[in-house]
């Protein structure tokens, strides 16, 4: 049996590792921080260590590193002091990686995105280059991926100008979820100005039971206080 070390557990490792395990192999991932759900071993929904709690999350670094034990430093050449730049930006370092405090917004890349030094030009002093493949390689695998950890949309309600840069198949996996009472009031301003609001992709479950979830119940405080499942499994 072929063996795999991942390192880290946010969307790209866990994917990974997800991966080569169907395929047979024997995966282990390693994660710097902490594991604060309650459930990853079991059956149904992983529950969390995650709340509302401003002086954990924002105070006490609950999901991320302490500026004072693992400090971010730089500088601007390899003669100039250290600096330290403090809790700037910093990411997530625990079992879930970033994805434990994302909003679950999923766009695609347009088809331009792919070929910037094309259509830009070259960059002095910067090694800038076109990717290898373009949009309509990638696209299959944006449906698979999509359809596998569930994504909520509306195609029909994009603008002309998303469809001609990054067209689509078919439908998302599920319809867009209750809006915000905030965002329907933005989306009324943006299109009364000629705007054209439409609902984010998101990777949060709509309607119980795709993948066995059940249906997110927009709290909106993923983005600061860490995704979490309450007891009957919603998020």
């Amino acid at each position: 049996m072929s063996t795999a070390i991942v390192i880290g557990s946010g969307a790209g490792g866990s994917f990974a590792a997800m991966e080569l395990a169907a395929a047979g192999w024997q995966v282990i991932v390693f994660e710097k921080g902490p594991n604060h759900f309650t459930n990853l071993a079991g059956q149904g929904p992983f529950g969390t260590m995650f709340a509302n709690d401003s002086l954990a999350m924002l105070q006490r670094y609950y999901a991320e590193p302490d500026p004072e034990v693992f400090p971010r430093t730089w500088r601007p050449n390899p003669s100039a002091p250290v600096q330290h730049t403090g809790s700037v930006d910093e990411l997530p370092q625990v079992v879930g990686g970033g994805t434990v405090h994302w909003d679950a917004k999923v766009p695609r890349f347009w088809d331009i995105d792919f070929q910037q030094r094309s259509a830009l030009g070259p960059v002095d002093g910067a090694d800038v280059a076109d990717w290898p493949f373009g949009y309509a390689e990638l696209a299959p695998y944006y449906d698979e991926v999509e359809r596998l950890i569930g994504v909520q949309g509306d195609t029909a309600t994009f603008p002309d100008l998303v469809n001609q840069h990054a067209p689509r198949q078919g439908q998302y996996p599920m319809p867009p979820g209750p809006q915000m009472r905030s965002s329907t009031v933005i989306a009324h301003g943006a299109a009364a100005v000629g705007l054209h609001p439409f609902p984010f992709p998101m990777a949060a479950n709509s309607v119980s039971g795709h993948n066995g979830q059940h249906a997110c119940n927009n709290c909106g405080f993923c983005a600061n206080f860490g995704r979490r499942c309450a007891p009957d499994g919603s998020s």
